[in-house]
């Protein structure tokens, strides 16, 4: 059996850095963690291609690149202009070399939009593709997790259709043995050192998804105090991805000895 995967999301270029440097095996990359992850610039994506493509210090290899493809916060539910725009977001991925892209798209009435989410497919080529936590908003996940598999995605980023994973553990357990093995279920949102192993345990899961964020304080010595505003950077904490990096390393070689 394979090694547990460890994905970090990550808003700026510091925290891919950080992130590869304690242990990610892939990076979803985004911006504006306040709408939790819209795609990101061509920049950001150039220049964390060239973070990720460094070997991990006892890692196999570099850490994969998924960048996420969504045009704006908010909903689920796009036009034929979002997805105009998705297509040629993902067309700036595979011509940068990203390993995968991560995609999502819903109808008004909360099924999969395979229509549509078909066409990202296409256009993703080569690439890997992981379903986001658009997945969380259906109203019947069975179905949800059948269509996307049709779809040919290699894992859904998922909380159990709760607002975390711990809290929607047993969902996971279920669609992961739905799955059989078909497509990969990932756990995130709430996936902390502190909980990792009970959530493996219960979900049976092999990847695990989390940003591992942290609030850093401005580095300004000048702050204007008119006005009336503390400006933080979202970035990864080191020490919490070395915690899971560490205690998912350790539970695998339990398992397999």
């Amino acid at each position: 059996m394979t090694p547990f995967i460890l994905e970090i999301c990550c808003f700026n270029l510091q925290s891919v850095i950080t992130a590869v440097g304690a242990g990610a095996d892939r990076i979803e990359l985004c911006m504006d963690a306040a709408e939790g992850g819209t795609t990101p610039s061509y920049g950001l994506i150039r220049a964390a291609r060239e973070a990720t493509r460094t070997a991990r210090a006892g890692a196999p290899g570099p850490a994969r690149l998924y960048p996420i493809i969504r045009p704006r916060g908010g909903d689920f539910f796009y036009d034929k202009d979002d997805y105009a725009q998705m297509l040629t977001d993902i067309a700036v991925c595979r011509d940068l070399g990203c390993d995968g892209v991560v995609i999502g798209g819903l109808t008004q009435d909360g099924e999969i939009d395979t229509e549509h989410c078909a066409g990202l497919m296409a256009a993703a080529g080569p690439l890997g593709v992981t379903f986001h936590r658009a997945f969380d908003r259906v109203k019947d996940p069975i179905k949800a997790l059948d269509d996307v598999i049709a779809l040919g995605c290699e894992r859904i980023l998922t909380s159990g259709c709760r607002p975390t994973a711990p809290e929607g553990a047993e969902q996971i357990r279920q669609l992961i043995g739905r799955a059989a093995g078909r497509i990969t279920l990932m756990p995130g949102s709430g996936v902390r050192a502190e909980n990792v192993v009970e959530l493996q345990e219960a979900t049976g899961a092999r990847e695990f998804h989390t940003s591992a964020r942290v609030a850093m304080p401005s580095l300004m010595q000048y702050v204007n105090p008119a006005m009336q505003e503390h400006l933080t950077l979202v970035a990864v904490h080191t020490e919490e991805v070395r915690q899971m990096r560490t205690l998912l390393d350790n539970l695998y070689n339990s398992q397999n000895t």
